[in-house]
């Protein structure tokens, strides 16, 4: 089960700069399990992977930030800003004192809220609200329509392959091909639309693939697949919902 904390919302700064960077799904979790203070451990248990892929993850993600450390990601101010407003919430309120003398039933008695604690509340409130579900849309599966580019490009050792993210199978396979990539489906089952790509997962060497036609099937009779001997120059892999 997902640790309910990935389900907080964030400043909406923080997720600029996580889509803006061109972050997979999975790195953006991992990237957001660092500023919850998770452990590598920690966060791949609450997401379903082994540790080792959680720092694969994160190592990603660091390298499109332009840093190289957690310690050096936590100073971006995008990532500082949202860790204290989660530090925030994690603060137990106190509790109010009422005079013995006074009748706890009459309104006059009670002790008003002051201003510093009043606006606190408020700002707590005002960012569950504004920014609900903004975390969402980078942790949970896309529920409309498929998108029709790539958004941006995510960096590899054999160039840039397109993030093909929220796309048609078919045409995230198209548009792969058009770079130079040959796709290799992983099927998953999920409520999202049927067909739409949900992650880009590992770029490797076309030898490690099996021969034949790397293709996947979903709905009423879909198909994607690219034969890999077609002068590509890796291979990069699709999770896809079926």
């Amino acid at each position: 089960m997902v640790d309910q904390r990935f389900s907080s919302p964030g400043p909406a700064d923080f997720e600029r700069l996580l889509a803006d960077t061109g972050l997979s799904e999975r790195e953006a979790q991992a990237l957001l399990s660092v500023v919850l203070s998770q452990t590598a451990a920690e966060a791949a248990g609450a997401l379903g992977v082994s540790a080792s892929t959680m720092g694969s993850y994160r190592q990603r993600g660091y390298a499109k930030l332009g840093v190289s450390t957690r310690a050096e990601f936590m100073r971006l101010p995008e990532a500082e800003t949202w860790a204290s407003t989660l530090a925030a919430f994690d603060v137990p309120a106190k509790k109010p004192v009422v005079p013995v003398e006074s009748n706890p039933a009459s309104p006059q008695c009670r002790p008003p809220m002051s201003f510093p604690c009043l606006f606190v509340a408020c700002l707590l409130c005002s960012t569950l609200v504004i920014f609900t579900g903004i975390v969402a849309k980078i942790l949970l599966p896309r529920h409309d329509a498929y998108s029709v580019q790539p958004h941006g490009a995510i960096a590899s050792e054999y160039g840039d392959v397109p993030n093909v993210v929220g796309m048609r199978a078919d045409s995230a396979a198209s548009a792969l091909a058009s770079a130079g990539f040959c796709p290799e489906f992983e099927p998953r089952a999920g409520d999202a639309a049927s067909g739409t790509i949900l992650e880009v997962g590992p770029v490797g060497d076309l030898s490690d693939l099996a021969g034949g036609i790397p293709s996947i099937s979903w709905g009423d009779g879909c198909t994607a697949g690219y034969n890999e001997r077609g002068g590509w120059d890796a291979y990069v892999e699709l999770v896809v919902f079926v």
